[in-house]
Protein backbone atom coordinates (compact mmCIF):
# COMPACT_ATOMS: atom_id res chain seq x y z
CA UNK A 1 0.00 0.00 0.00
CA UNK A 2 1.43 3.35 -1.05
CA UNK A 3 2.18 5.93 1.64
CA UNK A 4 -0.02 9.05 1.49
CA UNK A 5 1.67 12.40 1.10
CA UNK A 6 1.63 14.38 4.31
CA UNK A 7 1.45 18.15 4.06
CA UNK A 8 0.49 21.23 5.99
CA UNK A 9 -0.47 24.82 5.06
CA UNK A 10 1.12 27.54 7.19
CA UNK A 11 0.73 31.32 7.24
CA UNK A 12 3.47 33.58 8.64
CA UNK A 13 2.62 35.57 11.78
CA UNK A 14 2.47 38.81 9.79
CA UNK A 15 0.16 37.13 7.24
CA UNK A 16 2.38 38.26 4.40
CA UNK A 17 3.46 34.76 3.32
CA UNK A 18 1.80 31.32 3.08
CA UNK A 19 3.71 28.05 2.78
CA UNK A 20 3.06 24.45 1.86
CA UNK A 21 5.09 22.15 4.10
CA UNK A 22 5.66 18.63 2.72
CA UNK A 23 6.33 16.11 5.50
CA UNK A 24 7.49 13.26 3.23
CA UNK A 25 8.63 14.75 -0.06
CA UNK A 26 10.08 12.58 -2.81
CA UNK A 27 7.02 10.30 -2.92
CA UNK A 28 5.45 10.07 -6.31
CA UNK A 29 2.15 11.87 -6.25
CA UNK A 30 -0.84 10.60 -8.03
CA UNK A 31 -2.70 13.18 -10.07
CA UNK A 32 -5.57 12.89 -7.65
CA UNK A 33 -3.36 13.66 -4.63
CA UNK A 34 -1.73 16.67 -6.31
CA UNK A 35 -5.11 18.07 -7.26
CA UNK A 36 -6.29 17.54 -3.68
CA UNK A 37 -3.41 19.69 -2.40
CA UNK A 38 -3.95 22.36 -5.04
CA UNK A 39 -7.69 22.48 -4.34
CA UNK A 40 -7.07 23.01 -0.64
CA UNK A 41 -4.64 25.83 -1.44
CA UNK A 42 -7.16 27.39 -3.79
CA UNK A 43 -9.77 27.16 -1.10
CA UNK A 44 -7.70 29.50 1.05
CA UNK A 45 -7.73 32.10 -1.74
CA UNK A 46 -4.16 33.10 -1.12
CA UNK A 47 -3.01 36.34 -2.72
CA UNK A 48 -0.55 35.94 -5.62
CA UNK A 49 -0.97 32.11 -5.76
CA UNK A 50 0.83 30.71 -8.84
CA UNK A 51 -0.59 27.23 -9.47
CA UNK A 52 1.84 26.23 -12.21
CA UNK A 53 4.89 27.25 -10.23
CA UNK A 54 3.67 25.52 -7.06
CA UNK A 55 3.00 22.23 -8.92
CA UNK A 56 6.49 22.36 -10.36
CA UNK A 57 8.10 22.93 -6.97
CA UNK A 58 6.09 20.10 -5.41
CA UNK A 59 7.22 17.70 -8.11
CA UNK A 60 10.91 18.37 -7.53
CA UNK A 61 10.84 18.63 -3.74
CA UNK A 62 13.36 16.27 -2.14
CA UNK A 63 13.54 17.23 1.55
CA UNK A 64 11.49 18.81 4.26
CA UNK A 65 10.73 21.93 2.31
CA UNK A 66 8.53 24.98 2.60
CA UNK A 67 7.05 25.98 -0.72
CA UNK A 68 5.79 29.56 -1.07
CA UNK A 69 2.16 29.41 -2.13
CA UNK A 70 0.99 32.96 -1.41
CA UNK A 71 2.61 36.30 -0.83
CA UNK A 72 1.09 39.58 0.25
CA UNK A 73 2.43 43.05 -0.32
CA UNK A 74 3.60 45.03 2.71
CA UNK A 75 2.34 48.60 2.95
CA UNK A 76 4.68 51.45 2.08
CA UNK A 77 4.68 53.92 4.92
CA UNK A 78 4.64 57.62 4.11
CA UNK A 79 7.63 59.86 4.74
CA UNK A 80 7.53 62.53 7.41
CA UNK A 81 7.71 66.14 6.35
CA UNK A 82 10.86 68.05 7.20
CA UNK A 83 12.59 71.39 6.92
CA UNK A 84 15.04 71.82 4.08
CA UNK A 85 17.36 74.61 5.15
CA UNK A 86 18.38 77.03 2.42
CA UNK A 87 20.96 78.82 4.57
CA UNK A 88 23.59 77.09 6.64
CA UNK A 89 24.32 78.57 10.05
CA UNK A 90 27.98 79.19 10.81
CA UNK A 91 28.78 77.34 14.03
CA UNK A 92 32.34 76.13 13.75
CA UNK A 93 35.32 78.41 14.23
CA UNK A 94 36.80 78.44 10.76
CA UNK A 95 39.50 81.12 10.52
CA UNK A 96 39.67 82.90 7.19
CA UNK A 97 42.46 81.71 4.91
CA UNK A 98 44.43 84.52 3.32
CA UNK A 99 45.72 84.60 -0.25
CA UNK A 100 49.20 83.55 0.87
CA UNK A 101 47.75 80.48 2.58
CA UNK A 102 48.16 81.78 6.13
CA UNK A 103 45.29 81.73 8.60
CA UNK A 104 43.61 84.90 9.89
CA UNK A 105 42.56 84.12 13.46
CA UNK A 106 40.95 87.56 13.75
CA UNK A 107 38.19 86.46 11.36
CA UNK A 108 36.46 83.30 12.55
CA UNK A 109 33.27 83.59 10.45
CA UNK A 110 30.95 82.76 13.35
CA UNK A 111 28.02 85.02 12.48
CA UNK A 112 25.34 84.19 9.93
CA UNK A 113 23.93 87.53 8.84
CA UNK A 114 20.56 87.45 7.14
CA UNK A 115 18.56 90.20 5.48
CA UNK A 116 14.85 90.84 5.82
CA UNK A 117 12.63 88.77 3.48
CA UNK A 118 15.37 86.20 2.85
CA UNK A 119 14.02 82.60 2.65
CA UNK A 120 15.57 80.47 5.40
CA UNK A 121 13.99 77.06 4.92
CA UNK A 122 11.52 75.17 2.76
CA UNK A 123 8.85 73.04 4.44
CA UNK A 124 8.85 69.71 2.60
CA UNK A 125 5.38 68.11 2.92
CA UNK A 126 4.74 64.64 4.31
CA UNK A 127 3.73 61.87 1.91
CA UNK A 128 0.86 59.41 2.22
CA UNK A 129 1.60 55.72 2.47
CA UNK A 130 0.62 53.02 -0.02
CA UNK A 131 -1.89 50.33 1.06
CA UNK A 132 -0.56 46.77 1.36
CA UNK A 133 -2.26 43.36 1.23
CA UNK A 134 -1.84 40.15 3.24
CA UNK A 135 -1.91 36.65 1.75
CA UNK A 136 -5.71 36.62 2.04
CA UNK A 137 -6.00 39.80 -0.06
CA UNK A 138 -7.04 41.88 2.90
CA UNK A 139 -5.82 45.49 2.94
CA UNK A 140 -3.04 46.48 5.32
CA UNK A 141 -3.25 50.22 6.03
CA UNK A 142 0.01 52.16 5.85
CA UNK A 143 1.34 54.69 8.34
CA UNK A 144 1.05 58.10 6.76
CA UNK A 145 3.90 60.58 7.15
CA UNK A 146 3.57 63.33 9.74
CA UNK A 147 3.72 66.93 8.64
CA UNK A 148 6.76 68.89 9.78
CA UNK A 149 6.20 71.23 12.68
CA UNK A 150 6.30 74.83 11.51
CA UNK A 151 8.79 76.67 13.77
CA UNK A 152 7.38 79.51 15.80
CA UNK A 153 10.66 81.34 16.28
CA UNK A 154 11.49 84.98 16.69
CA UNK A 155 11.24 87.28 13.67
CA UNK A 156 10.31 84.61 11.15
CA UNK A 157 7.16 83.97 9.11
CA UNK A 158 5.76 81.07 7.10
CA UNK A 159 4.15 81.49 3.69
CA UNK A 160 1.90 78.47 2.96
CA UNK A 161 1.72 79.36 -0.74
CA UNK A 162 5.38 78.69 -1.46
CA UNK A 163 5.99 76.71 1.76
CA UNK A 164 8.95 78.92 2.65
CA UNK A 165 10.02 80.34 6.01
CA UNK A 166 11.25 83.93 5.75
CA UNK A 167 13.20 86.31 7.96
CA UNK A 168 11.13 89.32 9.00
CA UNK A 169 14.11 91.46 9.98
CA UNK A 170 17.79 92.03 9.33
CA UNK A 171 19.67 90.03 11.93
CA UNK A 172 21.58 86.93 13.00
CA UNK A 173 20.31 83.47 12.09
CA UNK A 174 20.18 80.98 14.96
CA UNK A 175 19.29 77.31 14.49
CA UNK A 176 19.02 75.36 17.75
CA UNK A 177 17.23 72.01 18.13
CA UNK A 178 15.08 72.65 15.08
CA UNK A 179 14.07 76.11 16.23
CA UNK A 180 14.65 79.02 13.86
CA UNK A 181 15.26 82.50 15.23
CA UNK A 182 16.53 85.73 13.73
CA UNK A 183 17.91 88.06 16.37
CA UNK A 184 18.21 91.77 15.69
CA UNK A 185 20.76 92.07 18.49
CA UNK A 186 24.04 90.17 18.58
CA UNK A 187 25.21 89.78 22.17
CA UNK A 188 28.84 88.89 22.87
CA UNK A 189 29.09 87.52 26.41
CA UNK A 190 32.69 88.47 26.97
CA UNK A 191 35.43 90.26 25.06
CA UNK A 192 35.83 90.64 21.33
CA UNK A 193 39.07 88.70 21.04
CA UNK A 194 40.38 85.48 19.54
CA UNK A 195 37.42 83.57 21.01
CA UNK A 196 34.90 85.59 19.02
CA UNK A 197 36.96 86.96 16.15
CA UNK A 198 36.05 90.18 14.37
CA UNK A 199 32.37 91.09 14.38
CA UNK A 200 30.50 92.17 11.25
CA UNK A 201 26.77 92.24 11.99
CA UNK A 202 23.75 93.45 10.08
CA UNK A 203 21.95 94.64 13.24
CA UNK A 204 22.85 95.91 16.72
CA UNK A 205 25.81 94.58 18.70
CA UNK A 206 26.16 94.41 22.49
CA UNK A 207 29.60 93.49 23.84
CA UNK A 208 29.46 92.50 27.51
CA UNK A 209 33.20 92.93 27.77
CA UNK A 210 35.86 94.88 25.89
CA UNK A 211 37.05 95.15 22.31
CA UNK A 212 40.66 94.05 22.47
CA UNK A 213 43.72 95.25 20.55
CA UNK A 214 43.65 94.66 16.82
CA UNK A 215 40.05 93.49 16.58
CA UNK A 216 37.23 95.03 14.60
CA UNK A 217 33.52 95.48 15.23
CA UNK A 218 31.10 96.55 12.50
CA UNK A 219 27.35 96.95 12.85
CA UNK A 220 24.58 98.32 10.69
CA UNK A 221 22.75 99.25 13.88
CA UNK A 222 24.01 100.48 17.27
CA UNK A 223 27.03 99.17 19.17
CA UNK A 224 27.22 99.01 22.96
CA UNK A 225 30.48 98.05 24.67
CA UNK A 226 30.19 97.50 28.40
CA UNK A 227 33.96 97.50 28.86
CA UNK A 228 36.61 99.49 27.01
CA UNK A 229 37.68 99.80 23.39
CA UNK A 230 41.40 99.19 22.98
CA UNK A 231 43.45 100.01 19.87
CA UNK A 232 40.84 98.54 17.58
CA UNK A 233 38.44 99.57 14.84
CA UNK A 234 34.75 100.14 15.49
CA UNK A 235 32.25 101.18 12.81
CA UNK A 236 28.48 101.51 13.12
CA UNK A 237 25.55 103.00 11.23
CA UNK A 238 23.86 104.00 14.49
CA UNK A 239 25.04 105.12 17.93
CA UNK A 240 28.13 103.89 19.78
CA UNK A 241 28.12 103.65 23.57
CA UNK A 242 31.30 102.63 25.43
CA UNK A 243 30.84 102.35 29.19
CA UNK A 244 34.55 102.25 30.00
CA UNK A 245 36.42 104.38 27.55
CA UNK A 246 38.33 104.45 24.28
CA UNK A 247 42.11 104.10 24.39
CA UNK A 248 43.35 103.99 20.83
CA UNK A 249 47.12 103.98 21.39
CA UNK A 250 47.36 106.03 18.17
CA UNK A 251 46.01 103.09 16.17
CA UNK A 252 42.33 103.02 17.05
CA UNK A 253 39.70 104.25 14.59
CA UNK A 254 36.10 104.87 15.60
CA UNK A 255 33.35 105.85 13.14
CA UNK A 256 29.65 106.20 13.90
CA UNK A 257 26.87 107.85 11.92
CA UNK A 258 24.99 108.58 15.12
CA UNK A 259 26.21 109.67 18.55
CA UNK A 260 29.36 108.44 20.29
CA UNK A 261 29.02 108.39 24.08
CA UNK A 262 31.88 107.26 26.31
CA UNK A 263 33.78 108.00 29.49
CA UNK A 264 37.02 109.11 27.84
CA UNK A 265 38.86 109.17 24.51
CA UNK A 266 42.63 108.86 24.47
CA UNK A 267 45.04 108.73 21.50
CA UNK A 268 42.33 107.76 19.05
CA UNK A 269 40.64 108.98 15.87
CA UNK A 270 36.89 109.34 16.33
CA UNK A 271 34.26 110.66 13.93
CA UNK A 272 30.48 110.80 14.27
CA UNK A 273 27.44 113.04 14.23
CA UNK A 274 27.95 114.19 17.83
CA UNK A 275 30.30 113.11 20.61
CA UNK A 276 29.51 113.09 24.33
CA UNK A 277 32.37 112.34 26.72
CA UNK A 278 32.13 112.25 30.52
CA UNK A 279 35.70 112.84 31.65
CA UNK A 280 38.28 113.71 29.00
CA UNK A 281 39.41 113.78 25.40
CA UNK A 282 43.20 113.50 25.35
CA UNK A 283 45.60 113.70 22.40
CA UNK A 284 43.01 112.54 19.90
CA UNK A 285 41.65 113.52 16.52
CA UNK A 286 37.92 113.98 17.00
CA UNK A 287 35.45 114.97 14.29
CA UNK A 288 31.76 115.65 14.92
CA UNK A 289 29.31 116.87 12.33
CA UNK A 290 27.40 118.74 15.04
CA UNK A 291 28.67 118.89 18.64
CA UNK A 292 31.43 117.71 20.98
CA UNK A 293 30.51 117.86 24.66
CA UNK A 294 32.80 117.14 27.64
CA UNK A 295 31.03 118.58 30.69
CA UNK A 296 31.03 115.85 33.36
CA UNK A 297 33.78 114.66 35.69
CA UNK A 298 37.08 116.31 34.74
CA UNK A 299 35.48 117.78 31.63
CA UNK A 300 38.89 118.05 29.95
CA UNK A 301 40.00 118.49 26.35
CA UNK A 302 43.77 118.47 25.91
CA UNK A 303 46.01 117.80 22.92
CA UNK A 304 45.10 116.76 19.40
CA UNK A 305 42.54 118.22 17.02
CA UNK A 306 38.88 118.56 17.96
CA UNK A 307 36.47 119.56 15.18
CA UNK A 308 32.72 120.11 15.26
CA UNK A 309 30.24 121.62 12.86
CA UNK A 310 28.35 123.65 15.45
CA UNK A 311 29.74 123.63 18.97
CA UNK A 312 32.48 122.34 21.26
CA UNK A 313 31.82 122.57 25.01
CA UNK A 314 34.13 121.51 27.83
CA UNK A 315 34.96 122.48 31.39
CA UNK A 316 38.67 122.80 30.67
CA UNK A 317 40.51 123.16 27.36
CA UNK A 318 44.28 122.70 27.24
CA UNK A 319 46.68 122.35 30.17
CA UNK A 320 49.11 124.39 32.24
CA UNK A 321 51.89 122.82 30.16
CA UNK A 322 50.59 124.76 27.14
CA UNK A 323 49.87 121.51 25.32
CA UNK A 324 49.15 122.20 21.67
CA UNK A 325 45.40 121.79 21.22
CA UNK A 326 43.41 122.72 18.12
CA UNK A 327 39.70 123.46 18.53
CA UNK A 328 37.79 123.98 15.28
CA UNK A 329 34.08 124.76 14.86
CA UNK A 330 31.68 126.36 12.44
CA UNK A 331 31.68 123.89 9.59
CA UNK A 332 31.21 120.22 9.01
CA UNK A 333 34.70 118.75 9.52
CA UNK A 334 34.29 117.01 6.20
CA UNK A 335 33.90 120.42 4.54
CA UNK A 336 37.11 121.66 6.14
CA UNK A 337 38.89 118.51 4.99
CA UNK A 338 37.48 119.10 1.50
CA UNK A 339 38.87 122.65 1.55
CA UNK A 340 42.32 121.38 2.56
CA UNK A 341 42.18 118.70 -0.10
CA UNK A 342 41.18 121.23 -2.78
CA UNK A 343 43.96 123.60 -1.69
CA UNK A 344 46.59 120.87 -1.99
CA UNK A 345 45.27 119.63 -5.34
CA UNK A 346 44.99 123.16 -6.72
CA UNK A 347 48.59 123.96 -5.76
CA UNK A 348 49.76 120.73 -7.39
CA UNK A 349 47.89 121.46 -10.63
CA UNK A 350 49.12 125.07 -10.72
CA UNK A 351 52.70 123.86 -10.27
CA UNK A 352 52.29 121.36 -13.11
CA UNK A 353 50.73 124.05 -15.29
CA UNK A 354 53.61 126.44 -14.63
CA UNK A 355 56.20 123.81 -15.56
CA UNK A 356 54.34 122.91 -18.75
CA UNK A 357 54.01 126.59 -19.71
CA UNK A 358 57.74 127.12 -19.17
CA UNK A 359 58.58 124.13 -21.35
CA UNK A 360 56.17 125.35 -24.00
CA UNK A 361 57.76 128.82 -23.89
CA UNK A 362 61.22 127.36 -24.49
CA UNK A 363 60.02 125.27 -27.40
CA UNK A 364 58.17 128.25 -28.84
CA UNK A 365 61.38 130.31 -28.74
CA UNK A 366 63.26 127.48 -30.47
CA UNK A 367 60.56 127.36 -33.10
CA UNK A 368 61.29 130.99 -34.04
CA UNK A 369 64.96 130.29 -34.79
CA UNK A 370 66.20 129.47 -38.32
CA UNK A 371 66.74 125.84 -37.39
CA UNK A 372 63.21 125.53 -36.01
CA UNK A 373 62.09 122.35 -34.21
CA UNK A 374 63.10 118.82 -34.99
CA UNK A 375 60.36 116.25 -35.61
CA UNK A 376 60.75 114.97 -32.06
CA UNK A 377 60.58 118.51 -30.64
CA UNK A 378 57.54 119.22 -32.79
CA UNK A 379 55.73 116.26 -31.25
CA UNK A 380 56.77 117.42 -27.79
CA UNK A 381 55.54 120.95 -28.56
CA UNK A 382 52.08 119.62 -29.49
CA UNK A 383 52.01 117.46 -26.38
CA UNK A 384 52.75 120.42 -24.09
CA UNK A 385 50.11 122.51 -25.89
CA UNK A 386 47.54 119.83 -25.13
CA UNK A 387 48.76 119.48 -21.53
CA UNK A 388 48.58 123.24 -20.89
CA UNK A 389 45.03 123.39 -22.26
CA UNK A 390 43.96 120.46 -20.10
CA UNK A 391 45.62 121.80 -16.92
CA UNK A 392 44.13 125.28 -17.38
CA UNK A 393 40.68 123.73 -17.54
CA UNK A 394 41.39 121.66 -14.42
CA UNK A 395 42.75 124.69 -12.51
CA UNK A 396 39.65 126.70 -13.43
CA UNK A 397 37.30 123.95 -12.27
CA UNK A 398 39.21 123.40 -9.02
CA UNK A 399 39.36 127.14 -8.34
CA UNK A 400 35.59 127.35 -8.73
CA UNK A 401 35.07 124.45 -6.31
CA UNK A 402 37.56 125.92 -3.85
CA UNK A 403 35.81 129.30 -3.90
CA UNK A 404 32.47 127.63 -3.16
CA UNK A 405 33.91 125.79 -0.16
CA UNK A 406 35.86 128.84 1.04
CA UNK A 407 32.70 130.94 0.89
CA UNK A 408 30.91 128.42 3.09
CA UNK A 409 33.82 128.46 5.52
CA UNK A 410 33.76 132.25 5.76
CA UNK A 411 29.99 132.28 6.31
CA UNK A 412 30.12 129.61 8.97
CA UNK A 413 29.27 130.17 12.60
CA UNK A 414 30.12 128.17 15.66
CA UNK A 415 30.80 128.41 19.37
CA UNK A 416 33.57 127.11 21.62
CA UNK A 417 32.85 127.02 25.34
CA UNK A 418 35.38 126.54 28.14
CA UNK A 419 33.09 126.54 31.17
CA UNK A 420 35.90 126.74 33.74
CA UNK A 421 39.29 127.39 32.15
CA UNK A 422 41.23 127.64 28.88
CA UNK A 423 45.04 127.51 28.78
CA UNK A 424 47.73 128.95 26.50
CA UNK A 425 48.63 126.70 23.57
CA UNK A 426 45.00 126.33 22.56
CA UNK A 427 44.16 127.44 19.03
CA UNK A 428 40.54 128.35 18.37
CA UNK A 429 39.39 128.18 14.73
CA UNK A 430 35.90 129.31 13.74
CA UNK A 431 35.22 128.97 10.04
CA UNK A 432 38.25 130.45 8.30
CA UNK A 433 39.32 132.63 11.25
CA UNK A 434 41.60 131.63 14.10
CA UNK A 435 42.82 132.84 17.47
CA UNK A 436 45.53 131.41 19.72
CA UNK A 437 45.04 131.66 23.48
CA UNK A 438 48.02 133.43 25.05
CA UNK A 439 46.91 133.68 28.69
CA UNK A 440 45.10 131.36 31.05
CA UNK A 441 41.47 132.45 31.23
CA UNK A 442 38.52 131.45 33.33
CA UNK A 443 35.10 130.70 31.85
CA UNK A 444 35.31 131.72 28.19
CA UNK A 445 33.10 131.55 25.12
CA UNK A 446 34.64 132.00 21.68
CA UNK A 447 32.56 133.12 18.70
CA UNK A 448 32.76 135.18 15.51
CA UNK A 449 32.25 138.85 16.28
CA UNK A 450 30.63 141.50 14.08
CA UNK A 451 34.04 142.23 12.58
CA UNK A 452 34.28 138.64 11.40
CA UNK A 453 37.13 137.81 13.78
CA UNK A 454 37.23 135.32 16.64
CA UNK A 455 36.00 137.06 19.78
CA UNK A 456 35.79 135.94 23.39
CA UNK A 457 33.50 136.77 26.27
Amino acid sequence: MEEAVKYKLNVSPDKLKAYLELKNPGIDLAEEELNEIIDEIKGQKFYNFDEVKVKEEISVATGLEKILIGQGKPPENGKNGYLKFLIEEKKDKNPAVLEDGSVDFYNLNLITNIEKDTPIAEVIPATEGVVGYNVFGEEIPPVHGKEAKIPNGKNISYNPDDRLIYSQVDGRLSLVDGNINVFEVLEINGDVDFSSGNIDFIGTVVVNGSVRDGFEVKAQGDITVNGIVDSSKVFCEGNLTVSGGIQGRNKGIIEAKGIVATRYIENCTVSSKSIIVKDAIMHSNVYAKEKVTVLEGKGLIVGGVIRAGKQISSKVIGSNLATKTSIEVGVDPKLREKCTELTDTLQEKKSSLKKSQQALKLLNAKQQTPDGLSNEQEQLYKKFQSTVTFLRREVDELTEKYNEVATKLKASKGVVEAKEKVFPGVKIIIGSKSRTVSDTSSSSTFYLGHDGEVSVK
